[in-house]
């Protein structure tokens, strides 16, 4: 069964019984006005997506916006329904299109910033994650989102040898990430979030501390197996990066006492030969 809408006179009454061919026709053919017929397009869609059907969810994604066009959360749907289907340009193109005509919507900037990352757009990612925190910055989802492109972006140029740049996008991910602390104290992810950008800045008193937080959290206000796994993923974390660090190392002191005893073997030599 669907769990479909009807609307009559502006209300809305849930039939969780409605067949999906009832609402179907209900949508189609009804004289619902503007509103209710965008709602009902979108409901078609969600339930689409979830069932994998793309391709349909994405022709009732175009309905929906038909249907009733000052919806942005509608034609956010249009947009993550292109993504889905693989068309990551028209994605990215409509949800442009949607931040020209709602600029002050920051669901579809933190969206846009999410899309980039999965893209490999580190730049573009950190720069709307950026736009969603300034607009929303009350919401846990707008600092997580900001907080890991900026990570990602900082793992880039450390790669390219840009460690300054790095540390300063590391330094932002940690204020995002403590600001999105004072929205819900109680996440584990957020505390893991911290704990992972500490152990980029090779601070690793400070990523233990915060990685060891979520066993310390008040247990009537985190479900305890959930905070127990994300402990124990966050001490594995840890620990693999202690022991890359560890090996480091030692390739170090193995090349260094390579070239001391290659130095000393033609020290030695050249002394034979001066004898």
């Amino acid at each position: 069964m669907f769990i479909g809408a009807h609307y009559t006179m502006g209300s809305c009454e849930f039939f969780r019984e409605m067949s999906l061919e009832r609402f179907l026709h209900l949508t189609e053919h009804s004289d619902w006005n503007a509103y209710a017929k965008g709602y009902a397009y979108n409901e078609l869609v969600n339930y689409y997506a979830k069932a994998g059907c793309t391709s349909i969810a994405l022709q009732f994604a175009h309905k929906a916006v038909k249907a009733y066009p000052d919806n942005p959360r509608y034609r956010k749907n249009l947009a993550l329904r292109y993504y889905d289907a693989g068309n990551s340009e028209m994605a990215l193109q409509t949800f442009k299109e949607i931040t020209n005509k709602f600029p002050d919507n920051y669901e579809v900037y933190a969206e846009l910033s999410r899309i980039s990352l999965e893209m490999g757009l580190s730049n573009d990612a950190v720069y709307y994650g950026h736009k969603a925190i300034l607009l929303g910055p009350q919401n846990e989802n707008n600092c997580h989102v900001y907080g890991e492109a900026c990570i990602q972006a900082a793992r880039e140029l450390r790669k390219s040898g840009q460690n300054q740049k790095s540390n300063e996008l590391l330094l932002q991910a940690k204020d995002a990430f403590r600001q999105a602390l004072l929205v819900n104290p109680y996440s584990p992810q957020t505390y893991n979030e911290i704990g992972i950008t500490y152990l980029d800045l090779r601070k690793f008193q400070e990523a233990q501390l915060a990685l060891r937080k979520p066993s310390n959290l008040i247990p009537q206000r985190q479900n305890t197996i959930v905070t127990l796994e994300m402990y124990l993923h966050s001490n594995r974390i840890l620990i693999r990066h202690c022991y890359f660090i560890t090996l480091r190392f030692q390739l170090i002191l193995i090349m260094m006492m390579s070239y001391t005893i290659w130095h000393l073997h033609i020290t030695v030599k050249r002394n034979m030969n001066n004898q």
